[in-house]
């Protein structure tokens, strides 16, 4: 758990969506807490790393966001000017 943590930051501080995105398919929270037994230091750190995961994925969701609206600004832009060039 631990690398994918550290992995998603790295993603972040890059804005790579691409590995945003894969990494966050990857998450299987689901079987972290099926093997919260098996994992003594996972048992232990839980609450921090859920609040790491909660700010992690709500600063990507804002990064997508941003991206997402850079996009549609940029795409505007060129058809007005495909407007403006066919009239």
């Amino acid at each position: 758990m631990n690398e994918w943590i550290k992995e998603f930051k790295l993603a972040l501080i890059e804005e790579d969506t691409d590995k945003i995105e894969a990494l966050s398919s990857t998450l299987d929270l689901k079987a972290m807490v099926e093997n919260l037994d098996d994992d003594e230091s996972l048992k232990e750190n839980l609450n921090t790393l859920l609040s790491q995961l909660e700010a992690l994925l709500k600063e990507a969701t804002k990064l997508i966001g941003a991206k997402k609206d850079y996009q549609a600004t940029e795409l505007q832009k060129f058809q007005k000017a495909l407007h403006y060039i066919k009239a």
